[in-house]
């Protein structure tokens, strides 16, 4: 029986020592990210996710860690990002919303912190921003459709959904310089609040994320449908966005 992890803290020695011995002296940092570093993490639901920071990418080594991936999958850890800094400080330009939420909400678990004082500029937050709104808008409708007759389908990609939005959310209001929620319901909350958007609709998403809504295939439908809509809505706001 697959071992449910209650707080990411309880792997982390058996998780760093597994990669040590995968990595031996490459290994230079692990730092956890997403919801287990920002207090969001809901055992049984939530993904653990890990920046593991290496002095050299060699492939050959990488795949000793292909069984590690199998071992820790089946236990909710997402496939560890492998990076070494050079990666890191080249990549801030092009995935800037990423980087800005790992710096903001993370937590060292081996090694040196690799992202404390990491420079982003964020000239080209706002079309990213519409960018990745778009999107994941463009997917959500084709995952809608491709999930059409399977509810249990449908509920796991609202659930993904919601999640995959948050970071972009969250950034909008660094471009509004206002106060960046960090916890889910903030970030929905304000969101809402700013951009006019319908509470009821991210309200049962929220719940049906945290497993307190049970929802009949009819309702699931019509709750993706308002969904899609208001994200469309939210697209066309962050288009006419002034900052």
């Amino acid at each position: 029986m697959v071992r449910i992890i209650k707080k990411p803290e309880e792997i982390f020695g058996e998780f760093t020592k597994d990669h040590q011995t995968a990595l031996g002296d490459n290994l230079e940092s692990i730092i956890l990210y997403g919801s287990g570093a920002s207090g969001d993490y809901v055992p049984g639901r939530s993904n653990l996710n890990f920046l593991i920071v290496l002095k050299k990418v060699d492939l050959s080594q990488l795949r000793l860690c292909a069984p590690l991936i199998r071992k820790w999958g089946k236990r909710g850890v997402a496939i560890p990002i492998f990076l070494t800094r050079q990666d890191i400080n080249s990549s801030t330009d092009v995935f800037s919303i990423e980087f800005l939420e790992i710096k903001e909400n993370h937590t060292v678990v081996y090694g040196e912190d690799a992202v404390k004082d990491l420079p982003i500029n964020i000239k080209n937050l706002r079309l990213q921003c519409e960018r990745e709104i778009r999107g994941q808008l463009i997917r959500l409708r084709g995952a809608f459709l491709e999930a059409f007759y399977s509810q249990k389908q449908m509920e796991d990609l609202a659930r993904r959904s919601l999640t995959s939005f948050l970071p972009i959310l969250r950034n909008l209001f660094r471009l509004l310089k206002m106060k960046m929620p960090s916890r889910r319901e903030e970030i929905v909350e304000a969101t809402v609040e700013k951009f006019s958007l319908n509470r009821e609709v991210f309200s049962r998403l929220l719940a049906l994320k945290k497993g307190q809504l049970k929802l009949k295939k009819l309702e699931m439908e019509a709750l993706m449908e308002d969904y899609l809509e208001e994200i469309q809505k939210l697209a066309g706001a962050i288009d006419r966005l002034k900052v």
